[in-house]
């Protein structure tokens, strides 16, 4: 009886001297206007004679930034890769030869890693890459704009100055 009657006075005590409510969470830094997933819609590349090559007509490619990690993955070019004739590989009737994987591995870029801001100027340093010089030596520096759901991103290779155009999907 003692025991219970101890209980009763300290919810009484806990009720009328009022408990401080919990404290609220810090709010969730909020995002840089970067991170999202962003669909290829334009490649403009210049070379270094100042020939311009505008292509409105790319492949599928997805760019996706998170908080500190990103993933680019896409086919360059204006035309999709040709199919393997054996079917779906691994699941066809036949392996694709060996012509036909080397098309389709120079028909495509992919590599993801960290990247990191530094006013409007944006460098990627691959983890892992399909090109292993890439990986081992690809940081890769754009200066970047962010207008609604479009990013840009132009960046130097070699002589050759390139801008993408994306599109925001998520």
């Amino acid at each position: 009886m003692r025991t219970v009657l101890t209980l009763v006075t300290l919810l009484f005590l806990l009720v009328a001297c009022g408990v401080p409510p919990a404290p609220e969470p810090a709010p969730e830094p909020e995002a840089h206007p970067i991170v999202g997933v962003w669909a290829v819609a334009s490649l403009t590349s210049t070379d270094a004679e100042g020939v311009e090559t505008v292509n409105d007509n790319p492949q599928p490619g997805l760019y996706i930034f998170t908080g500190s990690h990103y993933s680019v993955t896409f086919v360059p070019g204006s035309e999709p890769r040709e199919q393997f004739a054996g079917g779906i590989w691994p699941m066809g009737d036949a392996i694709p030869t060996d012509e036909e994987q080397l098309t389709a591995y120079a028909r495509f870029v992919s590599n993801a890693g960290t990247y990191a801001i530094s006013g409007s100027t944006l460098t990627t340093d691959p983890v892992v890459a399909k090109h292993p010089n890439f990986m081992a030596q690809g940081i890769n520096t754009y200066e970047f704009s962010v207008d609604g759901d479009t990013l840009q991103l132009t960046g130097e290779q070699g002589e050759n100055t390139t801008q993408v155009t994306l599109t925001r999907i998520e």
